[in-house]
């Protein structure tokens, strides 16, 4: 006892903050998985707990059409879940208890909400969000009942509204009708349901004749419910009369029947743990493995295109310039080193041509090469232009590289995340310029002025 209540539960406290802590996408599959192992793991807490101060919460789980919440209106002798033609309709669950503070604080780990039937009228439920009934009667005050979305519907909300209810719930109540008792969806939760211990009932709503409630019951003995409780409810113009030990009201007293009965067995779990720890592995664990083996086999693929530093000293401008671009951009790794050979000669130009290259900076007006070899028709070199062809052909040379590894779209989205646009890139050099400017200008307007320098 104490291994499961304290120490197992300390530990999943401590493996929630931990996982909790992972700096991952939400929006993409592991995400998803993170958000959905986290839930899982706060319903196993639930059930660790021993201590049992409230009425036993029952789930009805069934598929679209079969009539979840009008059964919950006819066990319950009233009018307090919404239904409607539409075969989708029940949006969140719901929970009729005899008061608001029977629902456990915390339980489904989502808002929990309280209405009263006379004010909201038949309610639908809340995606999200638990929605609590306080209804004082014969069945409230010894169980909580829960109405939940539909298990096979077209919106995938709703199978996940149901899910997580079938996780927190401390027993079950399985709704089919003749149309429905094979769906496929139903079936890991039978799995599920005994591999957990947890009691449930079986109804088959609309039966119109004994022998699809027979076939119903060989189902469920080949699927490990041998011992399964079946009871039928006819529909309303049929002639079908189920026997009275499988009528609505031994129905009714099945399920008062479950208060008091309740017990959470050390082999139920160890199977929820089991299960909890595989997903972890599977879903988690597994995928970010393969994430990170493709982006070791990346990096040196990327370093490879990083060209070497010359060794030699280079001006403050270059320097600069490249700072810069380590700040801005991952694409530090690789350098346009094309450009930085052109910045490199701006120290010689000022050397060889001061009044020239003045017109050239301060007028705009075009380069004349009044040094030895110059043909007068030159223009100055368009380090903008450089800076943004040279900053595509890094990226496509990233990309080629990432193309030729199997990497998972997280790490493709990243790294065109990380990606900084070309004209950005442009927009450095234009304000290293407009710097060199300046600085030309406060030694040209300088007392005395610096010609010899310029």
């Amino acid at each position: 006892m104490p291994l499961r209540s304290e120490t197992l539960d300390d530990r999943l406290a401590n493996l929630d903050t931990l996982i909790g802590g992972f700096s991952i996408d939400p929006s993409g599959a592991i995400g998803a998985a993170v958000d959905r192992f986290r839930a899982d793991l706060a319903a196993l807490r639930f059930h660790l707990d021993e201590k049992r101060n409230h009425l036993p919460l029952v789930a009805v789980i069934g598929g679209t059409g079969t009539g979840k919440s009008t059964l919950v209106n006819r066990l319950l002798d009233a009018n307090v879940c919404g239904t409607h033609f539409r075969r989708t309709f029940t949006s969140g669950a719901i929970a009729v208890a005899n008061a608001a503070a029977a629902i456990p604080d915390g339980w489904l780990n989502v808002d929990k909400e309280a209405v009263t039937p006379t004010a909201a009228g038949p309610v639908r439920g809340v995606a999200g969000k638990l929605t609590v009934i306080a209804l004082d009667g014969p069945l409230t005050r010894e169980i909580t009942l829960i109405d939940t979305p539909d298990l096979d519907g077209d919106q995938p909300q709703h199978h996940a509204e149901a899910d997580r209810v079938f996780r927190w719930a401390e027993a079950l109540l399985f709704l089919v009708t003749p149309e429905k008792y094979q769906m496929t969806e139903l079936l890991p939760y039978y799995r599920l349901a005994r591999r957990y211990a947890l009691p449930a009932l079986f109804v088959m709503n609309k039966c119109e004749e004994e022998a699809v409630l027979e076939d119903f019951q060989r189902q469920l003995s080949e699927r490990d419910w041998a011992d399964a409780r079946i009871f039928a409810l006819p529909r309303d113009d049929a002639a079908y009369q189920p026997p009275p030990e499988a009528d609505l009201s031994s129905l009714r007293n099945s399920l008062i029947s479950l208060n008091g009965s309740l017990h959470t067995s050390h082999e139920a779990i160890s199977n929820r743990t089991a299960d909890l720890l595989d997903r972890l592995r599977d879903r988690i664990i597994a995928p970010l493995q393969r994430e990170r083996a493709q982006i070791d086999e990346l990096i040196p693929r990327l370093r490879m295109l990083e060209t070497p530093a010359p060794g030699v000293d280079v001006g403050p401008l270059t320097q600069q310039l490249q700072r810069r671009l380590q700040q801005q951009s991952i694409l530090y790794l690789m350098g346009p080193q094309r450009m930085l050979d052109r910045v490199r000669q701006v120290p010689g130009m000022l050397l060889r041509m001061p009044r020239t290259l003045w017109d050239v900076i301060m007028k705009g007006e075009s380069l004349r090469m009044d040094a030895p070899g110059g043909n007068g028709t030159d223009a100055a070199p368009d380090f903008r232009a450089l800076l943004v062809d040279q900053f595509r052909i890094v990226q496509s040379r990233i990309d080629d590289q990432i193309r030729t590894v199997e990497v998972s779209d997280a790490i493709t989205k990243d790294s065109a995340s990380m990606r900084i646009d070309p004209d950005t890139a442009g927009r450095i050099a234009d304000e290293e310029l407009a710097d060199l400017k300046n600085w030309l200008e406060k030694r040209w307007h300088g007392t005395p002025r610096d010609t010899l320098l310029l």
